[in-house]
């Protein structure tokens, strides 16, 4: 999993929503250094939904 601060997302949404997209490893936005959520390509969350249903 990636961590990356709060202000990351906020500031550059695009270079977050790539790095989702070509790693496909969800993305872990923190606060003061807290987890606070997760954030995943469409693409790998459907992969990991069906992996659910498997």
């Amino acid at each position: 999993m990636i961590f990356k601060p709060h202000t990351e997302l906020c500031e550059n949404y695009d270079s977050i929503s790539e790095l989702a997209h070509t790693t496909g490893e969800p993305i872990c936005i923190t606060v003061d250094g807290k987890k606070d959520l997760t954030v995943m390509s469409v693409e790998a969350y459907e992969k990991w939904l069906a992996s659910l249903k498997a």
